[in-house]
């Protein structure tokens, strides 16, 4: 299961949107732990991969980029986060280096 996020442009500037998107769902019983974790994120998308893995998309906005950054190192998966074009930003974060037992 791996996780890929980007910031969305609004008219408030000083707003920091971000949707994450769960790729690698298998199961329903997943799908209900992952859904759990988002709980302070609204859900905006459900879809199905070639592999009949669950996708999920959410949505949350973050007073400050520090407040985005906290988050996303806790983030217990691998998480990308992706610039306006599409290409992967270079932070790393915890997630990424997690071992086999400790994903959902």
């Amino acid at each position: 299961m791996q996780a890929v996020a980007w910031r969305t442009q609004t008219e408030n500037k000083e707003e920091f949107n971000y949707r994450l998107q769960v790729e690698g769902i298998q199961g329903k019983r997943i799908k209900n732990r992952v859904l759990k974790s988002f709980e302070n994120w609204n859900s905006t998308g459900e879809g199905f991969s070639s592999k009949k893995e669950c996708i999920l998309i959410f949505t949350r906005t973050f007073d400050t980029a520090k407040s985005w950054l906290r988050w996303a190192r806790g983030f217990p998966y691998e998480l990308v986060e992706l610039k306006k074009d599409g290409t992967p930003k270079s932070i790393k974060f915890n997630g990424a280096k997690k071992s086999k037992k400790q994903e959902i």
